[in-house]
């Protein structure tokens, strides 16, 4: 097996160490710059009169994050009281706010409206560039009422590092990487878990000692993140069907069907129900503060009989359809909450439904129990034109906007029926490029969140195991869940820059933005491109004369050296070189322009996010470049020396790329990260050893 050599020689993750700092640990960008004008209130020497009633101090973290805020701005003092109210009548994180010229008055049901009121007049002061408050009444809540991410550096139980973060003694939660996640208006995290892995039992072969373990540890992260709003959510692919003599032991609750070695478990089976039911329950009643559970019932693995074809061919399962039998799964797992009793959510997420046709999928969210939430991917089996040709697109895509036909007609089905259904998306990053932290298009997410919005979406799932990083993309999603009014997309952006960096740059950063969109929906519309491409680690590629015949480097996995030359392996799903040469260079183009409206200071994080993209796509476009030259000098198509200076003009373009990269990961250690990867694909090493070849 051939593995990257530089897999062994990763570097420390000293990002972890920027994400446990204060959030607010600066005077905010030209604050001090605003101008009193006659609509606004003077909130200076502003300070909160704590008395809102809680019974677990949920709201301290609220509290201490406000006054840090006042504090590194300046402004903290005793001359303008925030006034904190309970009012009943509000929905959950739904807040009022009275802005009077004697003080400011927050109306909330409950801790997580003051919450989001909080971090609302934060950023109205940062919008004014100084504690400056318009005065009158906001009222807003939630649209989208369960906002998802997962831990941006914790393990993904996967090969090849199999870590587990319920089984060790790491912190993958410190205080102020959660406070980010509040100030994104982030109320979930998913940890990824199995059954067996949390609850005992003599069916399966997992210690006792450790299931004991890992829920003590689950329920420590729990009670963490609710200081901070944060629900955690557990994902598990349930049922899991059985293989070998764990299958024959257990022949009570598995299908004679087999796939791949492993059993279905059939849940027309009373003992396999039972099964079902009770573990769900005893989950939920050794740790009764989850939010809920996301389960991939439809796709991924083997789990119950619907998820495979053969489904027809179990004695029980075979006399119903496949939508009857994947609502038979659903309803049951939602049993089992219901008889736990803690009002847990249950998220039923049909990641395999891009093979399914309309009809069931129809019958399923028709005949499944009430209670049960209805996830389907947002883009998945979409189709986008792209150079005058429709592409499809698979999976999970940030640059294609969306919503696909496959979500749209569940979203038919749902609104007839009324019943809840979530999306998954991919806020910050998505499979086309997870080697920065995110990509600084929020006009995309408007437009995603403004599509669901009008579906009835209600949830949002916001991440795989990438894409999850708190930063401005997230921010927007956070903000697009409490926007009532969605007509106008550039006043939004306008005043979303103004609340993030305040109103001096606003113009210069929405026009920048609105570059970064238009260059980042060419990218290649290709499910093979983002796994494969060259967009993620380009600038450690290397660039042979004379081809070797390699596979191109899996972009999710750290284990494959980046000497891959098969450049058609990354163009399988409906593009030609010329056509992704062509598209790549569009979103080089448009990202340059924006590169040049940024207004941000070389300091900020957000430039050095942008000079590694630039990098990247500038990368992604030589390397296209290079092996078209290649062939065409290998099938004689132009003058030899001609193609071979061209070829060596890009090398050098590369070299010098590498180097101008490895200079930003000294000032960033975010970048060349890949969450799902869990580690580096680029940094400093490889930059240089790939000059050095």
């Amino acid at each position: 097996m051939r593995i990257d050599p530089y897999f062994y020689k990763q570097p420390k993750k000293d990002f972890i160490e920027e994400l446990k700092k204060a959030v607010h640990n600066d005077m905010p960008l030209n604050f001090g710059k605003g101008e009193l004008h006659t609509e606004l209130v003077d909130a200076y020497g502003i300070f909160i009169k704590e008395e809102f009633p809680e019974d677990e101090e949920l709201l301290r973290s609220a509290y201490d994050d406000f006054i840090t805020f006042t504090e590194e701005s300046g402004i903290f003092g005793e001359d303008y009281p925030i006034l904190i109210k309970k009012d009943g009548r509000l929905e959950f994180e739904e807040h009022l706010i009275e802005i009077r010229d004697e003080a400011t008055v927050i109306y909330a049901a409950d801790t997580e409206g003051v919450r989001r009121a909080l971090v609302y007049l934060e950023g109205e002061m940062i919008k004014n560039e100084n504690p400056y408050l318009k005065r009158g009444t906001v009222r807003r809540k939630a649209y989208i009422k369960d906002r998802i991410t997962r831990g941006f550096f914790s393990p993904t139980n996967r090969p090849p590092l199999y870590g587990d973060e319920l089984l060790d003694e790491v912190d993958y939660y410190p205080d102020e990487y959660l406070n980010r996640l509040a100030h994104s208006g982030t109320n979930g995290l998913w940890i990824y878990t199995s059954f067996k892995a949390l609850i005992f039992s003599d069916r399966f072969t997992e210690k006792k000692e450790d299931c004991e373990k890992r829920i003590n540890k689950l329920i420590k992260v729990v009670n963490k993140c609710k200081k901070y709003g944060v629900k955690v959510f557990i994902f598990a692919i349930e049922p899991h069907g059985l293989s070998g003599e764990t299958a024959e032991r257990n022949e009570d609750i598995t299908a004679e069907t087999v796939f791949e070695g492993f059993h279905p478990i059939c849940l027309r089976k009373p003992e396999a129900r039972k099964y079902l039911v009770d573990t769900v329950a005893e989950l939920f009643r050794k740790v009764p503060d989850l939010g809920g559970y996301i389960d991939i019932t439809a796709g991924e693995r083997v789990t119950s009989c619907p998820t495979l074809l053969s489904y027809k061919k179990c004695k029980r399962c075979g006399r119903f359809s496949r939508g009857e039998n994947l609502a038979l799964t659903a309803s049951v797992i939602e049993e089992g909450i219901k008889k736990a009793g803690t009002g847990a959510k249950f998220i039923s997420w049909t990641y395999g439904h891009r093979y399914w046709d309309y009809a069931d999928i129809t019958e399923y969210v028709e005949k499944t129990d009430e209670g049960v939430i209805f996830m389907q991917n947002f883009e998945d089996r979409g189709y986008n034109e792209q150079l005058g040709r429709e592409r499809i697109a698979y999976d999970y895509w940030l640059s294609y906007k969306g919503p696909s036909e496959l979500f749209s007609e569940t979203a038919k089905v749902t609104q007839r029926l009324s019943k809840p259904l979530y999306a998954k998306m991919q806020v910050c990053c998505s499979h086309e490029l997870a080697t920065v932290p995110y990509i600084p298009v929020p006009g995309i997410i408007f437009d995603k969140y403004k599509a669901a919005r009008e579906l009835g979406v209600t949830g949002v799932m916001e991440c795989w195991y990438f894409g999850n990083y708190p930063s401005i993309m997230s921010k927007c999603a956070g903000e697009m869940a409490f926007t009532e009014n969605l007509d106008d997309k550039d006043a939004f952006l306008l005043d979303f820059a103004a609340r993030n960096y305040g109103s001096t740059v606003a113009n210069d950063l929405a026009c920048a933005w609105k570059c970064f969109e238009k260059g980042y929906i060419n990218y290649p519309t290709n499910i093979m491109f983002s796994y494969y491409g060259p967009m993620h680690d380009g600038v450690v590629w290397e660039l042979p004369i004379i081809p070797r015949n390699n596979p191109l480097p899996r972009s999710w996995q750290l284990t494959d050296p980046p000497d891959g030359d098969r450049i058609g392996e990354c163009l399988f799903s409906g593009h030609t070189l010329d056509e992704a040469i062509a598209l790549v260079k569009k979103m080089r183009d448009n990202f340059n322009l924006g590169s040049l409206l940024f207004p941000l200071p070389r300091e900020d994080e957000a430039y050095t996010v942008v000079e590694a993209l630039s990098l990247l796509f500038e990368s992604g476009y030589n390397i296209l470049r290079f092996f078209k030259l290649r062939g065409m000098l290998g099938e004689g198509k132009d003058e030899p020396v001609k193609l071979l200076i061209e070829m060596k003009r890009i090398i050098e373009k590369e070299k010098d790329n590498s180097n101008l990269m490895a200079a930003l990961t000294d000032r960033d250690n975010r970048l060349g990260y890949h969450s799902e990867a869990e580690g580096f694909k680029f940094f400093r090493k490889k930059l240089s050893g790939r000059n050095d070849k």
